[in-house]
């Protein structure tokens, strides 16, 4: 109740939650079992995308919004005090400065690598521990809008309706 528009969620199986994003730059993440839940408004524009990524270390959900920020809380930390959803990162993302808004996000497991899709129709690879970013060569010619890694592979959707096959 009296919360802004849901625009996209990701289940978090081992920790039985629900992250959320909404219209208004508020995350929050809800507890299945008991309805709680604790929110962040650290981003501003709306949230478009959230992504749950975990390696031997760290256990993470990474969210972006139309501004082009995105920001990294961290899931261990908040496990050892569920009280406030922590921050461990907030960065603006390299995609175009005149058009910046992230719109979906993957994470590769194996590799420990994110991809952002944009509306400047590119994507980035990164790794949260680099400040470095490289673009894949990039075949769309609308925003990118939906990425999902499977495997090795990594499928791209954009606006237009077209799915490439990375």
């Amino acid at each position: 109740k009296s919360r802004a528009d849901v625009i996209c969620m990701c289940m978090l199986w081992a920790m039985n939650s629900i992250a959320t994003g909404h219209e208004n730059g508020m995350v929050s993440l809800w507890n299945a079992d008991a309805g709680t839940n604790v929110s962040s408004t650290v981003l501003k524009g709306s949230i478009t995308s959230i992504v749950e990524a975990h390696n031997s270390r760290a256990h993470v959900i990474v969210g972006s919004d139309f501004s082009g920020m995105i920001c990294v809380w961290n899931l261990t930390l908040f496990r050892i005090n569920p009280i406030e959803l922590p921050v461990e990162t907030l960065m603006k993302s390299k995609h175009d400065p005149e058009d910046p808004g992230v719109l979906s996000l993957a994470f590769h497991k194996k590799s420990s690598t994110f991809f952002s899709g944009g509306n400047d129709t590119n994507i980035a690879m990164w790794r949260l521990d680099s400040a470095n970013y490289k673009y894949v060569d990039n075949f769309h010619t609308e925003a990118v809008n939906s990425l999902v890694c499977s495997a090795n592979f990594l499928l791209s959707g954009d606006e237009k309706g077209e799915v490439i096959l990375w």
